[in-house]
């Protein structure tokens, strides 16, 4: 594998972590991910719960570590979007 990921034909796919599979605490997460020389994470929740509920100060203290790490984020929580028409949060 290389820096561009894995590629056939024109496609490049990118090894990636679900974070929380891994470990329930991002930054263990995100040390096993750069150990395990895998550039990409993916992420459902942090520390404090499903990732479109965190606060806006972890969510950059976690994006401050994965850059720190050397690692990027290839996909978040498909729920990022899913919310009731009238919750506050979408305004």
């Amino acid at each position: 594998m290389t820096d561009e990921g894995l590629t056939s034909e024109g496609l490049t796919m990118r090894l990636s972590i679900f974070t929380d599979e891994v470990s329930k605490r991002s930054e263990r997460a995100i040390e096993l991910a750069k150990s395990w020389d895998v550039s990409h994470v993916e992420v459902r929740s942090l520390d404090s719960g499903r990732f479109p509920r965190a606060s806006d100060n972890e969510m950059k203290d976690f994006h401050r570590r994965l850059t720190d790490a050397g690692l990027a984020v290839s996909g978040v929580s498909p729920g990022l979007f899913k919310c009731a028409v009238d919750d506050s949060m979408v305004k």
